[in-house]
């Protein structure tokens, strides 16, 4: 996916971080729910699977907000360092990641026609396909950034820190 302008570039850069906002949203209901602050939002048990207790499950997405923000703020010296075989491994990755997730959601949708409840509930699939979304588009980012830095710096160097 090249970029065609820099307005395009900005609508993405500014998607990749309403994605991060929304797992961090999503890290910061589950603590008001565990620590019993709003009743509005669904119970405990529908906001994780139950393969991951809390206490692993929070330092483990606390990992991830810091990920995503060292990403964000190292954008571009990731795009040099990452390949093209990097990038089409990330699409990957987040394909499979994502499939992987539709299909769980079906699973928990005929559970729930069922009677069963083994899965806890949708919102853990919800926020996977947000996470394997980010992952998807983190990879096009880093592969235009590269392209942009390959393209431009060949004119002005300079001109390359300005755009990005």
């Amino acid at each position: 996916m090249q970029w065609k302008n820099s307005s395009h570039r900005h609508r993405n850069l500014l998607l990749l971080d309403i994605l991060s906002l929304l797992f961090l949203g999503r890290v910061l209901a589950q603590i008001c729910v565990c620590l019993g602050f709003c009743s509005l939002l669904p119970p405990m048990d529908e906001w994780q699977s139950g393969i991951l207790s809390y206490y692993v499950l929070l330092p483990s997405q606390v990992l991830i907000l810091g990920v995503m923000l060292y990403v964000r703020s190292h954008m571009v010296k990731l795009s040099n360092l990452a390949t093209p075989t990097m990038f089409l491994a990330l699409r990957i990755f987040a394909c499979v990641y994502a499939l992987t997730m539709l299909v769980r959601f079906f699973v928990y949708v005929q559970a729930q026609l069922s009677g069963l409840n083994f899965l806890g509930g949708w919102i853990p699939i919800a926020f996977h396909l947000v996470l394997a979304y980010y992952l998807f588009l983190l990879a096009a980012i880093l592969e235009d950034k590269q392209a942009l830095l390959v393209q431009t710096s060949c004119n002005d160097p300079n001109r390359v820190r300005r755009q990005i």
